[in-house]
């Protein structure tokens, strides 16, 4: 993830906007490698050093703190509760930002600290310095026996690990190019190495835009290449605040440059909310996805079956439909009956309706009424056949929508409560086995809300069940039902309260359906919506399944930000 120089140098220009100033109200450690820091205009600062997602921003997310403080955070509370926040800088465009505060000790005497960030990976630390630069102690101590470059212990002189990398906002392109000149390697990686704050995935996608080769060895680069390469890395500027996503949905990179690496992206309105809601939702969605690996797994094994039988049901009807033949046979018999002889083995009769001749095989052991009446049988049973196997394709096909929208429901949740009612629906439908006699926390489990710019409610299923709840009993028969067309998704109700919605309304009540469907990253996703009075649900039919009627179909590409800003608050 491309947490660079470049995202911690607007991030820091963000944070001075923000906080700059401002005296620090309360300290919290809800996490042993994470510090959040609540100033009095309420907003709170979040330094997270986990070694996989290491971090900064200011957060809403609020967790419960652990009943006994750790020691570093009793330090934090001593020295900085009430002390005002005065600069913040980045150390060039590495990734080590100095917050220096002014406080007041326990004799009344001004004093200067500093929290020092270093974000660098699974080495990332907080460390609080005094105005000497003399260790006070840190989030993460640091003996010898863990590093013989440095430590990071109370009363040792912090000092910074030696970096020979250049700034390139402060070289002119006459360095730049004696730089990388001699560098016998890819050019990519001879930027990232040689310059502050570019990762691999920024680097690469800032030379492609020079139509360079990021695989290009540096020593091949022309004078003309390299002017445009540099031009290219000195401009710094946001191009937006891209989330970036696989295919599946999950979150799986983000930056202010547009990485053409990824096909799909969502946007947020600041660096602080772009960080904040990538690191919140890629724990979720981590969490999440472990959790349901289990029913993931079941699911996808389910389906697989389903398919196969699908296929070898398809296999045997292709061969009923032969039936029609036998029939044919045992009639052109009886109609040549006099033309058969004792002992013949097979005949060949005018097919009177295909217009040409027929060879019929004979059992010659039989008589000419009894191999009719044999070929009878034959259409007889396949006919029969035929009516078993068209019933059951429909039964597994029937299986095979419902556990895709199962797989939808389970790629689409970020909730716990969600995951668990998914998993119950499972086990009434006989897909799992109820685990013990142990009674089951009731879950109660609301549609999501959203509100349209003319006040229209338009609720959204979680899962089946939910579904099937929203459209048969929390629903009046003039709402209007929306679903994606064939493709497996949420039940999304607009209520209309006996008013007709504006365009509006219904454009996003459409782009609800999409985004919560299997083409919840698409565009153009089909959206077919009539009166809840055309919804019907068949007898004995599964969670979900419905039948509609009267419906018209609007095609729309969701909008993540945009529907998030109509998301009801609970």
């Amino acid at each position: 993830m491309a947490f660079d120089g470049l995202i911690l140098k607007h991030t820091i220009e963000e944070l001075r906007e923000n906080i700059i100033h401002s005296k620090i109200d309360k300290i919290f450690q809800p996490e042993e490698d994470e510090i959040h820091i609540q100033f009095r205009n309420k907003l709170r600062l979040k330094f997270s050093i986990n070694a996989s997602m290491p971090y900064l921003t200011l957060t809403k997310q609020k967790k419960i703190n652990p009943q006994s403080p750790p020691n570093f955070l009793i330090l934090l509370r001593k020295y900085l509760t009430g002390a005002v926040l005065t600069h913040i800088e980045q150390s060039g465009m590495d990734r080590i930002v100095f917050f220096t505060f002014f406080s007041r000790n326990e004799m009344g005497d001004d004093i200067e600290l500093k929290l020092i960030y270093e974000l660098m990976g699974k080495h990332s630390n907080l460390i609080m310095v005094n105005h000497e630069d003399i260790i006070i102690d840190s989030l993460k101590r640091v003996p010898p026996y863990m590093s013989h470059v440095r430590q990071i212990l109370p009363n040792l002189k912090y000092f910074q690990i030696e970096n020979d990398q250049l700034d390139i906002q402060n070289i002119p392109f006459d360095l730049f190019n004696e730089s990388i000149s001699d560098k016998n390697e890819k050019i990519f990686k001879v930027l990232y190495q040689v310059f502050e704050g570019f990762s691999p995935s920024l680097t690469k996608e800032l030379i492609s835009r020079c139509n360079i080769d990021p695989n290009e060895n540096a020593l091949n680069l022309n004078v003309s290449q390299k002017n445009i390469l540099y031009m290219t890395l000195i401009d710094l500027n946001v191009e937006d605040y891209y989330i970036f996503l696989d295919n599946d949905g999950f979150y799986k990179d983000f930056h202010i440059k547009n990485l053409k690496v990824y096909n799909s992206f969502t946007t947020k309105s600041s660096i602080l909310e772009l960080i904040d809601d990538f690191y919140n939702n890629k724990d979720v969605q981590l969490h999440i996805k472990q959790k349901s690996t289990d029913l993931r797994k079941l699911v996808e094994n389910r389906i697989k079956r389903v398919e196969n039988k699908i296929e070898g049901l398809q296999k045997e009807l292709a061969e009923s439909l032969e039936s029609e033949a036998f029939k044919i046979k045992g009639e052109l018999i009886l109609s040549n009956i006099y033309q058969i002889q004792s002992g013949m083995e097979s005949i060949t009769v005018y097919n009177y309706y295909s217009e040409n001749d027929l060879l019929i095989e004979l059992d010659p052991q039989k008589t000419p009424q009894e191999n009719s009446q044999l070929y009878y049988q034959k259409y007889n049973k396949m006919k029969t056949a035929k009516i078993y196997i068209e019933n059951q394709l429909k039964v597994s096909k029937d299986e095979f929508d419902y556990l895709q929208s199962i797989m939808t429901s389970i790629d689409n949740t970020l909730d716990n409560d969600n995951l668990e009612l998914i998993k119950d629906e499972l086990i009434s439908e006989g897909y799992l086995k109820k685990k013990g006699f142990k009674k089951s926390k009731k879950i109660i489990s609301k549609p999501n809300e959203y509100i349209s710019n003319t006040g229209f409610i338009i609720s959204v299923g979680k899962n089946n069940k939910e579904n099937d709840i929203l459209t048969f009993k929390k629903s009046s028969n003039s709402d209007l039902w929306f679903h994606t067309k064939n493709i497996p998704g949420s039940h999304v109700v607009i209520s209309t309260q006996g008013k007709e919605p504006d365009n509006e309304t219904i454009v996003l009540a459409a782009e609800l359906a999409a985004f919560n469907s299997k083409s919840k990253y698409s565009s153009t996703v089909p959206v077919d919506f009539t009166e809840i009075r055309h919804v019907k649900k068949p007898s004995g039919a599964k969670p979900g399944f419905v039948n509609y009627f009267h419906q018209k179909t609007i095609y729309v590409t969701p909008n993540e930000e945009k529907i998030n800003q109509h998301k009801k608050e609970v």
